[in-house]
């Protein structure tokens, strides 16, 4: 019987799982097209104030983490970011946006851009829940 490896490299292994779901992706429903996303606003310092990384792949955009610093919320830096991340994704033919986010960091912020939630997972953690967001680029 094959072993379990309990200390595999995980990016390495991260790397090799994604090639394999993707080539079996693709032999169903077409090659995904992946393209990160990266976007960043910084001071006059190259101070980090906000940032967002995702990924767009078929038709979607996937939005991954969002950071503002917290002295500089509420400036619309977060919209700015989602904003553009949005303009980019449609450039690369995607019609639909999606993310997570828990209920005690910016499940409003989200819906007030226009997303809407369609799943949650109680209790993660303990004591709150996390919430899936969509929306129609």
């Amino acid at each position: 019987m094959p072993t379990i490896i309990h200390d595999e490299a995980h990016r390495t292994l991260d790397a090799e799982l994604d090639a394999r779901l993707a080539e079996f992706s693709a032999e169903r429903v077409g090659p995904r097209g992946s393209e990160y996303l990266a976007l960043t606003i910084r001071d006059e310092a190259g101070r980090l104030l906000g940032g967002l990384t995702g990924e767009t792949f078929w038709n979607a955009l996937y939005i991954d983490k969002l950071w503002v610093d917290e002295d500089h919320r509420r400036k619309n830096l977060g919209r700015a970011l989602v904003s553009s991340a949005e303009d980019r994704a449609r450039l690369r033919g995607c019609t639909v946006a999606y993310l997570s986010t828990f209920d005690f960091q910016a499940p409003a912020f989200y819906a007030s851009l226009g997303y809407t939630p369609f799943g949650q997972l109680d209790g993660v953690p303990a004591g709150s829940r996390r919430i899936w967001f969509s929306k129609s680029l």
